[in-house]
């Protein structure tokens, strides 16, 4: 139909032809304003948000109510927007128009069909504004179609082909994989990763189809603290990962840009470590500049629950459990300058942790474990209401599946007083909670590299964050004749080393009285006891951050250097402060290690008693 001054009118078909182009133009420039919000950190994801929410309002209301009456799609062909009387829209009218298209929206996209049976072309959304759309001329509809459909096509065949390769890709390992064995030859050398007393699934006839087990069926009690502290996985052997005691550290470098970076976390699959058990404290983050763009003063890096790393169960390449850590960088640095990364990993050792069941029957019904009263209000739909009696702190976990037993996302948690409430991500069938009697706490300092490589397990290193130097090092001192043959003894059998007995001090450092000989008489049980290939430890640093007071001693015995420090610079004795272990501090001080160091880090971490031990033993040193 044409109106009074032979115009027509855009109906239906060309209107969505219109619409095709200008998404495929607004896509583009969302996509090119995402790319440079990547930089502005978490400022960039709020950017990006507020672009897809206001932006189409803005990109349709303020084209339309333009002197062109139109977005490019329109324009493109050969149409305008005019009030009812074929006049510019006034910008009120046209954003008005754009909110209408909400109320076009919501009886199943009918209200945008109406511009195809109506007189004027009106659509729902035109009648509430009084708006029309008049075509004046035809327009280029070939280049609008190839503008609309392949600027959305294009996309989806690009992520179809991509995909096909990565699934060729993947069959090809597969043939591999298959061949090699059927040639009695193994694909890849990766160890396998033997976790200690984990229960042994039955074994099946060769060839039989074993299902996978539900990774909570993989979670075991460890027993024992030393089983957690001393597990150690294999297969995560890679450039940008370090150990920090059981736990192994990686820089996640698929997301090394923009104003914050992630490391992933992988420790043993056992219960005392499931839930938010680690804490990683960032000290520095230094770039290539050697800079420190580490931002301590931002929110989330000061409250402990984002410091926190939520463990869940995972199976590649080895049965663990894993979490991420975000790091935020100061203003205006980017995380791809990045060098490395010093900080504390804080274990949080759950002691004896055990379980309790609930189902949809047991509502109203409670259970106690290890002290904690835990009552189950309602179960309905995804959400589970609980009560908690006693040291609800205790709780490690708290786990949901559903009716295929199948674990469930925790979505929300709320609390109020000791009643709490969790919503899963499906109706569950049964809910698990995981108890400790108490915890321990333990700290492993570490640093993390773009190049470091975690040490595989079993290595002597391994327990050290950071490997000392040897290039930037004194080399330690020839150990006496009888230190090859020394065995394995307690602590209690060690005698103090003697003041004359003190090793070398490090250059610069003014230790009181004469430098004597380093070698010792060693007591008679030592002396007259069966040889042993040589120490435990290759270092009074590997034995400090493994809390072995006999491998300390022992060390200590042979003359070791016991102000070696390792690449960072953090001296055995500063190690033993972080760890907040007085037992072995005090072997170190009684040996000659340097005070003034630890000193600061004990002033810092406001350790009372660390603090008191150091300040008797700097009275012997000369240092003002």
């Amino acid at each position: 139909m044409a109106n009074s001054a032979g115009q027509g009118y855009g109906g239906f078909w060309v209107r969505f032809l219109a619409y095709l182009v200008d998404s495929v133009i607004f896509f583009t420039l969302l996509v090119a304003l995402a790319a440079g919000a990547a930089f502005l950190g978490d400022l960039g994801a709020t950017v990006i948000t507020a672009a897809a929410i206001v932006g189409p309002l803005l990109y349709w209301g303020l084209m339309q109510a333009s002197a062109r009456q139109a977005t490019f799609g329109k324009a493109l062909l050969g149409m305008k927007v005019t009030d009812a009387d074929g006049q510019r829209l006034s910008l009120g009218r046209s954003l008005a128009r754009e909110l209408a298209k909400y109320v076009s929206a919501i009886p199943m996209m009918l209200g945008f069909v109406l511009a195809a049976f109506t007189g004027r072309k009106q659509a729902l959304h035109d009648m509430i504004a009084s708006t029309t759309v008049l075509r004046e001329s035809p327009g280029h509809v070939l280049v609008a179609l190839l503008v609309g459909l392949f600027g959305w096509i294009a996309p989806i065949a690009l992520v179809m082909a991509v995909g096909a390769g990565l699934v060729a890709g993947m069959m090809g390992v597969m043939g591999a994989g298959l061949m090699a064995q059927m040639m009695g030859q193994s694909p890849t050398d990766q160890p396998k990763q033997i976790t200690p007393r984990a229960p042994k699934a039955p074994g099946k006839a060769p060839g039989a189809d074993v299902p996978a087990p539900a990774p909570r069926a993989a979670l075991a009690a460890a027993g024992d603290l030393d089983t957690v502290l001393g597990t150690q996985l294999a297969g995560f052997e890679k450039p940008g990962t370090t150990r920090a005691g059981p736990a192994v550290l990686e820089l996640d470098k698929d997301f090394l840009f923009g104003g914050d970076f992630s490391i992933k976390t992988y420790v043993p699959p056992f219960r005392e470590l499931e839930g938010k058990s680690v804490t990683m404290v960032i000290h520095r983050v230094i770039d290539t500049k050697g800079a420190d763009i580490y931002d301590a003063a931002n929110s989330f890096e000061k409250d402990p629950f984002f410091n926190s790393i939520d463990l869940a169960p995972a199976s590649s390449p080895v049965s663990h459990l894993a979490g991420k850590r975000r790091v935020r960088l100061k203003s205006g640095n980017d995380a791809r300058n990045l060098e490395r990364v010093e900080g504390v990993v804080k274990l949080n050792v759950a002691q004896k942790p055990a379980g309790a069941t609930f189902g949809v029957a047991d509502a109203g019904k409670s259970k106690s474990v290890n002290g904690v009263e835990l009552a189950l209000k309602a179960m309905k739909g995804k959400q589970a209401d609980f009560q908690l009696g006693g040291d609800a702190s205790r709780v490690v976990s708290v786990a949901g599946f559903g009716a295929d037993q199948k674990p469930l996302r925790v979505e929300m948690q709320t609390s109020s007083g000791s009643a709490v409430s969790y919503t899963f991500s499906a109706p569950a069938a049964r809910i698990e909670f995981v108890v400790a009697e108490s915890f321990v706490k333990r700290e492993f300092p570490f640093t993390l590299t773009r190049s470091s490589v975690a040490a595989p397990p079993g290595a002597a290193a391994q327990a050290t964050a950071t490997p000392a130097e040897p290039a930037k090092q004194a080399a330690a001192p020839e150990p006496p004749p009888q230190a090859a043959v020394l065995p394995k003894v307690a602590p209690a059998e060690i005698p103090a080393v003697a003041a004359a007995a003190k090793p070398a001090p490090a250059p610069g450092v003014d230790l009181p009285g004469p430098i004597q000989a380093r070698t010792i008489d060693l007591p008679a049980p030592l002396a007259a006891a069966p040889g042993r290939p040589g120490p435990k430890y290759n270092d009074l640093m590997s034995a400090v951050v493994n809390g072995d007071s006999a491998g300390v001693n022992e060390l200590i015995a042979l003359g070791r250097w016991v102000d070696k420090p390792d690449s960072k610079g953090n001296t055995p004795l500063t190690v033993a402060v972080m760890r907040g272990d007085p037992a072995n501090a005090e072997a170190l001080l009684k040996a000659g290690a340097d005070a003034y160091p630890a000193l600061a880090v004990a002033r810092e971490r406001r350790d009372a008693a660390m603090t008191s031990l150091l300040e008797r033993y700097r009275a012997t040193s000369k240092r003002p």
